[in-house]
């Protein structure tokens, strides 16, 4: 069983990003509501929110540690906080703080210009409640993915490997709006396969080992489309020609050179506007509106643009 999470980004950060995309693939009940640190009156609503979820994990990034660390000190959840503004913050939001002790992990950028790390180590040796496990990384202020999931991999779902979301099977499900169901993976462990091995000879290995079921092939390539295309984009451009690779294999040369949303134009159209007015929307369908070039890309060279995916319709 999972742990249940909660995540605060950072001041700057948006309420959606491969951070959040990645916590609710790997944990059955992640709290990560957007942060707006001007709001009066947020520090209690998000601290209710722990307390009502029953929260046993505390993840915060830079203002969003600083959130989480206060948290901590008045309910005792342990946390994971990366490059926490304890010191140096641009500004002040109302929190206040209790006496409760926790464990914390500590991550920090060794390249961080704004949240200085050995400020950060002083600061909690002199004014922090609880035990503290400093890890250091080669990152700036902004932690990547890949950092990210390294010190929340132990809190996944069990054997997160084998109990994935088959994410293209809720894609392509007409459901509404609502959390996604979870699918068990039968398939064998990739072991490092899906670097180290060929475009045709992985291609050949997800077709043997998924009986050529293409869904499966597929929500395994999105998969690791979704989870590391802001941090290796190559990895990422590979993984999609291993998609075209596996339809060439299996003979389903329709399948290259369009693709079509599986939400109908009205059900787009309503999602995009409740993306505009600020409401958040379920990941499959924000994914299609982005591929759809109906809302602006998160990451990417084309970050914040509307930019239609290629071979879409």
């Amino acid at each position: 069983m999972s742990s249940r999470v909660a995540f605060f980004h950072g001041l700057e950060s948006p309420a959606i990003s491969d951070k959040t995309e990645y916590l609710n693939s790997a944990f059955s009940d992640a709290y990560a509501p957007a942060m707006d640190y001007n709001k009066p009156g947020l520090f209690e609503e998000v601290l209710k929110e722990v307390k009502k979820r029953k929260i046993d994990l505390l993840v915060g990034s830079s203002m969003g540690g600083w959130f989480a660390y206060c948290i901590s000190t008045l309910t005792g959840i342990p946390t994971i906080l990366f490059n926490p503004a304890v010191h140096s913050r641009p500004m002040e939001p109302s929190v206040y703080r209790g006496s409760s002790r926790a464990n914390h992990t500590v991550v920090l950028g060794k390249s961080d210009d704004l949240i200085d790390p050995q400020k950060t180590k002083n600061w909690f040796k002199t004014d922090g409640v609880g035990s503290f496990n400093y890890k250091m990384e080669s990152n700036g202020h902004r932690t990547p993915l890949g950092i990210f999931r390294k010190y929340l991999s132990v809190y996944e779902q069990e054997s997160f490997s084998k109990h994935v979301m088959l994410f293209e099977e809720w894609l392509f499900e007409k459901k509404p709006a609502g959390a996604p169901e979870w699918k068990d993976s039968d398939a064998p462990d990739a072991e490092g396969r899906f670097r180290d091995l060929g475009i045709k000879d992985l291609a050949a290995w997800l077709i043997k080992t998924r009986d050529k079921d293409l869904k499966k092939i597929s929500g395994s390539l999105t998969q690791q489309v979704v989870f590391n295309r802001n941090d290796d984009p190559e990895y990422a451009e590979k993984m999609e020609k291993v998609r075209k690779e596996v339809y060439k294999q299996l003979g389903r040369e329709d399948l290259l050179d369009e693709k079509e949303s599986p939400y109908d134009e009205e059900t787009l159209k309503k999602y995009q506007k409740d993306y505009e007015d600020g409401k958040d929307i379920p990941f499959g369908i924000r994914t299609s509106l982005i591929a759809q070039g109906m809302i602006p890309r998160e990451g990417g060279p084309d970050k914040g643009k509307k930019v239609k995916s290629p071979g879409y319709k």
